[in-house]
């Protein structure tokens, strides 16, 4: 079930290498699927010329729908790394936009540390409480120079 969860969720987050090795792998599956089917394309047109198609269609189609949901997935998480909406992957829609976000998908790092998505997939649990650390520091200094200004 857990490798169910790291190919459908959309919630959480996912690095960049992640996210290149998982859309390495569905693009390795759709086209492993379309060779063996092309392997056996004699075979199938022996029958009647067409069948071919039809297998083609009948087997790669359902795989394109499940790795479509599935790259989804990724791009939505890989958008929660950046801190940002899933809702953000519309820009695909927008020419020259839909550049801009695959640069930023492929090659911009995540946010450092924990966001409004989830931990940082990235860092160890001891730089995640460093962080963390260094963020509570930082709130308070804030907070007491804010008592100080208004004395």
């Amino acid at each position: 079930m857990k490798i169910l969860k790291y190919f459908f969720s959309f919630s959480g987050r996912m690095g960049r290498l992640s996210f290149f090795l998982h859309h390495l792998a569905i693009y390795g599956v759709l086209f492993g699927s379309i060779l063996v089917i092309g392997f056996f394309r004699d075979t199938l047109n022996q029958e009647r010329p067409d069948a071919f198609i039809d297998y083609l269609v009948a087997l790669v189609g359902p795989l394109v729908i499940i790795m479509m949901v599935s790259g989804l997935s990724s791009m939505v998480r890989r958008l929660h790394d950046l801190d940002k909406s899933g809702w953000a992957l519309l820009w695909n829609f927008v020419p020259f936009a839909n550049i801009w976000l695959l640069i930023q998908l492929y090659f911009i790092p995540g946010i450092r540390g924990e966001n409004r998505f989830g931990s940082d997939p990235t860092a160890s649990k001891e730089v995640e409480k460093e962080i963390k650390d260094e963020r509570f520091i930082n709130r308070e200094r804030s907070q007491s120079k804010e008592r100080f200004d208004r004395n």
